[in-house]
C-alpha cells in the first residue's frame, strides 16, 4: 500500500478487484494462472514490488498480470543501484527462468522518467511499444470542463438529460440485478455473450468493494445505455459500456460520460481516464479495427490531454530447450 500511494498515477487495472477480474478470464479459456507477485523490503519498509502471474497453456508460459502486462512499483526515495533493487532483480530473474514465452511489463512513466526496471528490461533486449491514454484534469471548474467538450456533444448531453433517467450503482447501493441488466444489454448489443457470468460477477465485485460504479440510463423503464467506471484515489477510468444501437438517433452515452466525470470529481479523483486513444498507424493492430477507431474519436470529444504509457515485451526460451 505504501508503494501504491507514492505513485503519481494509480491505474485501476492493478487494484485487487481488477486483478481478480483479469485472472478469471484466462481461466475461462482453460489456461492455468499462478500469482507470483512479490515485495522486497528494506529497513522495514517496502522498496520494490512486482504484480504479475505465470499464465500457461501447458506448453507456453508467459509472465504478465493475467491478461495485461505486469507492473513494477518502486519507492521513489530508494536510490538505484541498491541491495534492495539487486534482490528485486534477482527474484525477477528467477521468475523469468520459468518462462518460455513472453515477459510483459507496463510502465506509466511515473514523474516522466523511465524506471530502473524499464532500463533493466531494455538492456536485456526487450522491445518497447508506446500507447497513448487520454486524461481529463478534474481539478478544474465544471465550467472549464464543459468548455472542453466538443460543441456538438453539448446539445446531445442536454438532450440525454431530458430523455434518460440516470441511476448510479455504487458500493452502498449494491444490486446484482442492475449489473445483470447491464450484462443482458451487452449481450444484446454484441449479438453474443463475449465473457462468462463468472467474469461479470468478478467485475461486479469492483463495485461492491468500492473500486467502481455503474451508471445506467433508463428510457420508459428499459435499460438502453450503461457504463462501468473504475476508480482509485487519484484516477477514474472509463472501463466498458453498451448502448442500444437502434436508438442512436437519440442522445445516449454522451450524457453518461459527462455525469461520470462529475461523479469522479466528487469522489476526489484528480484525473478522468477516457482510456486508450488510437491514431492512424499507432498502434497498427488497433487502427485496423474501424470500431475501435470510431470509439476513440468519440472519446476525444470530451477534451483532455494525452499521456504516453509504455509496454515492454521480452521473448524468452528456457535454457533446457537449447
Amino acid at each position: 500500500m505504501a508503494l501504491w500511494v507514492q505513485q503519481e498515477w494509480q491505474p485501476h487495472s492493478y487494484t485487487r478487484s481488477a486483478l481478480d477480474y483479469y485472472s478469471q478470464r484466462p481461466q475461462d479459456s482453460g489456461l492455468s494462472v499462478v500469482d507470483v507477485s512479490f515485495v522486497v523490503a528494506s529497513r522495514g519498509e517496502p522498496r520494490f514490488a512486482y504484480l504479475g502471474a505465470i499464465v500457461s497453456d501447458g506448453k507456453r508460459a508467459d509472465l504478465k498480470a493475467y491478461e495485461i502486462p505486469g507492473l513494477c512499483l518502486a519507492d521513489q526515495a530508494e536510490a538505484t543501484p541498491s541491495p534492495a533493487f539487486d534482490l528485486f532483480i534477482s527474484e525477477f530473474e528467477r521468475l523469468m527462468a520459468q518462462i518460455n514465452g513472453a515477459v510483459l511489463l507496463r510502465d506509466f512513466l511515473q514523474f516522466g522518467l523511465f524506471s530502473p526496471m524499464v532500463q533493466h528490461m531494455l538492456r536485456e533486449g526487450a522491445k518497447l511499444k508506446t500507447h497513448t491514454f487520454q486524461l481529463i484534469d478534474l481539478r478544474r471548474d465544471d465550467s472549464e470542463l464543459w468548455r472542453d467538450v466538443r460543441r456538438s456533444y453539448r446539445s446531445l448531453i442536454n438532450g440525454g438529460r431530458k430523455n434518460l433517467r440516470l441511476e448510479f450503482v455504487e458500493a452502498l447501493s449494491e444490486d446484482w440485478a442492475k449489473m445483470d441488466a447491464f450484462r443482458e444489454l451487452h449481450i444484446r448489443v454484441a449479438g453474443r455473450e463475449t465473457r462468462s457470468i463468472e467474469s461479470w460477477r468478478s467485475q461486479y465485485r469492483w463495485v461492491t468493494e468500492g473500486n467502481a460504479f455503474l451508471l445506467l440510463g433508463w428510457m420508459d423503464e428499459e435499460l438502453v445505455t450503461a457504463g462501468m467506471f473504475t476508480f482509485t484515489s487519484s484516477m477514474c477510468t472509463y472501463f466498458s459500456s453498451a448502448s442500444r444501437r437502434d436508438l442512436f438517433e437519440k442522445p445516449m452515452f454522451h450524457t453518461l460520460m459527462w455525469h461520470a466525470m462529475l461523479r469522479a470529481k466528487a469522489l476526489g479523483c484528480r484525473w478522468f481516464d477516457v482510456n486508450e486513444k488510437y491514431f492512424f498507424n499507432n498502434p497498427v493492430v488497433a487502427c485496423e479495427d474501424e470500431k475501435l477507431m470510431s470509439i476513440s474519436d468519440f472519446k476525444m470529444g470530451f477534451g483532455g490531454q494525452l499521456k504516453p504509457v509504455i509496454d515492454l515485451e521480452l521473448m524468452r526460451e528456457r535454457a533446457e530447450e537449447h
